[in-house]
């Protein structure tokens, strides 16, 4: 998928699409060719549901549990502005 593409799906701008699947890449969870991003072995090994070894789950417990400073992370997707500072100084 490319960045217009997942902007699309998930009703994002196309800069915090692109922010947030060249995250990913960089964490080794996606590659990207051609101007798209597939799945590396990596994650699709342990991310993916339907995989014999998913972690998704203990991933998103961690996320809601142990790292506060995320949680603000969909809101600064959708809505294109940092949530670490106040974006009007």
């Amino acid at each position: 998928m490319s960045a217009p593409e997942l902007g699309r799906w998930f009703n994002i701008e196309e800069r915090p699409a692109e922010m947030l699947l060249t995250g990913c890449a960089g964490l080794g969870l996606l590659e990207k060719q051609d101007g798209r991003y597939r799945n590396t072995p990596l994650a699709d090994t342990f991310l993916a549901r339907s995989a014999r070894y998913y972690f998704g789950g203990f991933v998103r417990m961690l996320n809601q549990r142990l790292y506060t400073g995320w949680d603000k992370l969909p809101e600064a997707v959708r809505t294109n502005k940092p949530t670490t500072w106040d974006p009007d100084k």
